[in-house]
């Protein structure tokens, strides 16, 4: 199979920690009402699109260079491990409760243990105790996408890679559009009845349906264009990608508006343009920069539970908090990181390593 190469040393892991750290801050402002100028605001829609198009330039890549088999056991050992155990303890240390459901809801915990509970109102609202599980989901969807497309496609044809990303943008537009007028509520209202009353269905058609994967393949794809065109993109001048971000980027909620969608492609654009930027700059050589991005998996995954622990459960207000969350919070990562995140990744690589010299 052929794999893109890229063009020069990158700086994914710093974007990873930027992209981790903005989402944290959007929550500092949901949960402890700790206000960060714009990116309290924006930092959750813009730091898991930056992510979505992070998984789409590497699960591309990953697709097409190995086959089926290795390509499901990679993925399995990179998310599932630090995933159960951050729902196993945040479920039984925070909660004192099961992580997963039992006797006749059954299929919830399927959709749990799988992290696909996207798919299920009842088993989100019961069960994730994360809050960021549906982010998962998506990612799931994403890796099928990757593969499909990778035994598809013709590796060298830009053309053809330009055209399903053309037609990726458009899919999400008209699925993010028919989802804001209720067109496609029908395909929910029966799990909706189940958690909710009709007061709740604006929210729950914003999560389930107008934020479901097919709204958020665009940016996928767009990360997954990057890679494709990385060395074009990195000898262009950089004044097009600072452009870009500078025009779609801050005024994300602006072109929203003008577009009629929320999510739209635009910030999207404006990101890809900072992504560029990232991978035209020299290697950024701050470690601590490094550290966040090495452990931003955790960090995502178990900065809601810890935000409720120390400022709505424990009371603790103001820069003590603050101190005493952000300790929490990357020493916890550090150690998902370090004992489980890291481990799983490695004994991935061991498995597929094995197939290969069985095979051979």
């Amino acid at each position: 199979m052929v794999a893109w190469k890229p063009a020069h040393s990158n700086n994914i892991t710093p974007l990873r920690g930027l992209a981790a750290t903005a989402v944290v801050c959007h929550h500092l402002g949901v949960y402890a009402g700790v206000d960060i100028p714009y990116i309290g605001r924006a930092g959750g829609l813009l730091g898991v699109q930056l992510f979505f198009l992070l998984s789409g330039y590497l699960i591309i890549r990953s697709a097409l260079r190995h086959d089926f088999s290795a390509y499901a056991i990679h993925r399995v050992a990179r998310i599932l491990p630090a995933y159960w155990v951050a729902m196993l303890v945040v479920s039984v240390a925070i909660y004192r409760r099961s992580p997963i459901s039992v006797g006749e809801d059954w299929p919830s915990a399927v959709l749990i243990i799988l992290a696909l509970v996207h798919f299920s109102p009842h088993a989100l609202f019961h069960y994730d105790v994360l809050t960021v599980s549906w982010t998962l989901t998506i990612e799931w969807c994403w890796y099928l996408a990757a593969i499909v497309l990778a035994r598809l496609a013709p590796a060298a044809d830009a053309k053809w890679w330009l055209l399903m990303t053309a037609a990726a943008v458009a899919l999400s537009s008209i699925w993010v559009l028919l989802a804001q007028r209720g067109a496609i509520d029908f395909l929910w209202a029966d799990a909706f009845q189940r958690v909710s009353d009709s007061r709740g269905l604006p929210f729950l058609r914003f999560a389930f349906i107008t934020n479901a994967a097919p709204a958020q393949l665009g940016f996928f794809m767009l990360g997954c264009m990057i890679s494709r065109f990385e060395r074009t993109l990195v000898r262009a001048p950089a004044m097009l990608s600072a452009l870009a971000f500078a025009i779609f980027v801050p005024f994300y909620a602006g072109w929203n508006h003008l577009l009629g969608l929320n999510p739209s492609i635009a910030s999207g654009l404006g990101l890809a343009g900072l992504f560029v930027l990232a991978l035209k700059a020299p290697p950024v050589g701050q470690r601590m920069l490094h550290v966040l991005g090495e452990i931003s998996y955790p960090v995502y995954l178990i900065h809601v539970p810890l935000l409720l622990v120390v400022f709505q459960r424990w009371q603790v207000k103001g820069w003590t908090g603050l101190i005493i969350y952000f300790a929490l919070l990357l020493v916890s990562a550090w150690v998902l990181h370090r004992f489980v995140e890291r481990p799983g990744i490695t004994y991935g690589r061991r498995v597929c390593s094995a197939l290969i010299t069985r095979r051979a």
